[in-house]
């Protein structure tokens, strides 16, 4: 009796033993057909059944590189011609990196003049009384992605000889003054568009330099900052490299312009012009636009006041447009870049007067001198 409890017991014991192995190895068989489907699943390449995993960087970068450089913005176009050559410049476009500029003989086929960054471009000299057709198209050129272009700009023009004034080419937009007859004359593609009465520099004292010059600063408004004064005009067109001969409005003239008045109450040694005429030219008139000065005194021009115009984001520049390449068209001769001084002799640019800049200017800008030690802004603005 005792020993068939013992074989029952242990026979009980032996069927447990394979139920519970067994069970096991059902277990590890599902957990294998659990490992083998993430496995899969996550090496798979269908799309529709695989699970790629990636990190949130991998992610973000992967998106930006394929994400294409934003599409340069429309730029105008304006085209003068002078000497037989021409001179485009055109507005900046936003996003832009470089403009290509493209030439036509006959306005179908064009070919690649040049790739610039800057805001302008001078031709080779080409046939005159010939239209010409041009096209600059900006474009936005980015590492690792694909260059963006941007819609063109079109413009043709006749090539011309240009207009010649006191022996200089002016080509068909430019100013004119003559300090003799105290008026200013501005012309845009031959097309007279300013004639004005105007206060020069007080002659004998602050003579205003002639020859020939550029239009190198455009400021709207201009805040004129010295000594004695610090005073705003609506518009200031600095022609000069050293800034400090411009032509402004001048609203404390209540006496007018014009006639004899540069000889008792002149300037110091800018172009004083009425409001309306200032206004026009300066919305019409572009950086590089020659300005010819006609003399009537034979007089060097010195001005020793420390004054400045102070510079905002409305100013645009010479080297805004042309890049820092110095004048393109004049004659400048610097014969005195020492550090030391400041003092610099423009040679023959002047005509035969010698012009002494002799001042000490700000980093910035300057402009012209003025006198309001009584308290109340002087006519010899």
């Amino acid at each position: 009796m005792y020993s068939k409890n013992i074989a029952y017991k242990s026979f009980k014991h032996i069927e447990g033993n394979k139920i519970f192995a067994l069970t096991a190895k059902l277990l590890m068989l599902i957990l294998c057909l659990i490992s083998l489907m993430i496995i899969y699943g996550c090496c798979s390449t269908n799309e529709e059944s695989g699970v790629v995993m990636v990190s949130k960087a991998e992610s973000s970068s992967a998106v930006e590189a394929t994400k294409p450089a934003a599409k340069p913005s429309k730029t105008e176009l304006e085209i003068r011609s002078a000497a037989g050559k021409f001179n485009l410049l055109w507005s900046k476009s936003k996003d832009a990196t470089g403009y290509e500029i493209y030439l036509s003989a006959d306005g179908a086929d064009y070919d690649l003049l040049s790739s610039t960054n800057a805001l302008a471009f001078e031709t080779d000299k080409l046939i005159p009384d010939k239209t010409y057709y041009f096209r600059v198209i900006p474009f936005n050129s980015q590492p690792g992605k694909v260059t963006v272009y941007g819609d063109p700009a079109d413009k043709s023009a006749v090539c011309v000889e240009g207009t010649t004034i006191d022996g200089y080419d002016v080509g068909d937009t430019y100013i004119h003054i003559d300090i003799n007859e105290q008026t200013m004359w501005f012309y845009k593609s031959n097309d007279l568009l300013v004639e004005t009465p105007i206060v020069t520099g007080t002659a004998g004292a602050c003579d205003t330099p002639t020859g020939y010059f550029e239009v190198r600063t455009l400021a709207s408004p201009a805040h004129l900052v010295g000594p004695t004064w610090d005073v705003t005009t609506d518009y200031w067109i600095g022609i000069n490299l050293t800034n400090d001969i411009g032509i402004h409005d001048s609203p404390w003239r209540e006496n007018g312009y014009g006639g004899d008045i540069y000889t008792y109450d002149g300037s110091n040694g800018c172009i004083n012009t009425p409001l309306d005429a200032i206004k026009k030219i300066y919305e019409n008139i572009t950086i590089g636009t020659p300005v010819v000065i006609t003399p009537s005194v034979d007089a060097s021009y010195s001005n020793t006041n420390d004054y400045s115009l102070d510079a905002d984001s409305n100013t645009v520049t010479y080297e805004d447009v042309y890049g820092n390449q110095g004048d393109s068209s004049s004659n400048y001769s610097d014969e005195s870049s020492s550090e030391d001084t400041d003092s610099q002799d423009y040679g023959d640019t002047y005509g035969d007067e010698a012009y002494n800049y002799s001042s000490e200017y700000s980093e910035s800008y300057s402009s012209e001198s003025y006198d309001n030690s009584s308290g109340d802004a002087s006519s010899g603005y």
